[in-house]
């Protein structure tokens, strides 16, 4: 019998390491990132289809230069205009996904893969979404996914996935600091050395 991770869930240590390791990933992909956007996807009355948006409403607090978050609701494709208008060097889409993982597990998913996945309950698929932004923006683009418990109608998110939300934007601000961090480094590096005039 095929055993379902979707009723598994990670112990409080494995969520840190794996918050821990996709801070480190989240970093390396925002490298030499100018303006980002952050959009949240989700439905308010499927239970933990609804988490992109709470998540990205709880990145609103850190006030992230440059940063652009964006709740849109089911409905990612009436914010292309919105998204292309504002000229990302990188898009990070933030959505329940089904990944065949345990419940409240986080994957940060190129946009090749992004086509596997059972993505939620909008009605365009995120492929579609992510390849027109890709194309019309030339951003890096990727979605964090977020396994799900629950997506039945109802209100309110699964326990589980409440209990993601604080450490994960945490794990997204870090990253975003991590990189400029990095970023300025390198830029400190690579400055030549000021010439010494002739006397």
């Amino acid at each position: 019998m095929k055993y379902d991770l979707r009723y598994n869930t990670l112990t409080k240590m494995d969520h840190s390491k794996e918050l821990s390791r996709l801070t480190r990933q989240l970093a390396r992909w925002l490298q030499g990132a100018v303006d980002v956007v952050i959009l949240g996807i989700g439905n308010s009355v499927r239970r933990d289809d609804f988490v992109g948006m709470v998540v990205v409403k709880r990145l609103g607090r850190a006030k992230l230069s440059r940063v652009h978050l964006i709740e849109t609701g089911e409905v990612p494709e009436s914010y292309l205009g919105v998204v292309e208008n504002i000229h990302p060097t990188h898009v990070l889409i933030v959505d329940a996904a089904e990944m065949d993982a345990p419940v409240g597990s986080v994957k940060l998913v190129s946009p090749e893969k992004i086509a596997g996945l059972s993505l939620s309950t909008h009605a365009l698929p995120l492929s579609v979404v992510s390849h027109y932004l890709a194309s019309m923006t030339k951003a890096k683009i990727a979605l964090l996914g977020i396994q799900p418990k629950v997506i039945d109608f109802g209100e309110g998110l699964s326990r589980e996935l409440r209990d993601i939300v604080e450490p994960l934007s945490q794990s997204i601000v870090r990253a975003v600091e991590l990189s400029r961090e990095k970023g300025s480094r390198r830029r400190i590096q690579r400055k030549p050395e000021p010439t010494q005039r002739a006397r």
